[in-house]
């Protein structure tokens, strides 16, 4: 793949997300479409979020990537806060680490009354769950 080629000659990784179309809904059609190019400027953008949303499990999603995932977006369904919602996020980020996960963590979370404030908590939240794994 031509786009995957130029990516790592520029010390670019291009990442698919499963933002819930039909090349990228499935765990298992991302792994192939990554597997596929076989280039390690291809990877992909994991969110959590996004599978829980379209009715995917997310640590299934985990299992199925592993290695193949260069970053994660962090946000919570169901709640602006982290730990409010419904995503797993302490059992994701051990399943994360399990799988040799060492990419960004990228705060995806929704505007609040007090954006600051949130973010200020969803960070620290996101930390204190990390710490607990190291």
């Amino acid at each position: 793949c031509r786009c995957a080629t130029v990516a790592q000659g520029c010390g670019v990784v291009l990442c698919v997300e499963n933002v819930g179309r039909a090349f990228a809904n499935e765990h298992a059609d991302i792994a192939a479409l990554v597997d596929a190019v076989g280039s390690q400027a291809v990877q992909a953008y994991y969110d959590p979020g996004n599978a829980v949303f379209y009715g995917v499990e997310p640590l299934a999603g985990v299992k199925v990537l592993g290695r193949r995932i260069a970053q994660v977006h962090v946000k919570e369904m169901g709640a602006a806060l982290l730990g409010d919602g419904v995503v797993p996020w302490p059992a994701l980020l051990a399943a994360l680490k399990g799988v040799g996960f060492h990419g960004w963590f990228v705060l995806e979370t929704e505007p609040t009354a007090e954006p600051l404030e949130a973010a200020r908590r969803n960070l620290e939240t996101l930390m204190r769950w990390v710490r607990t794994l190291a």
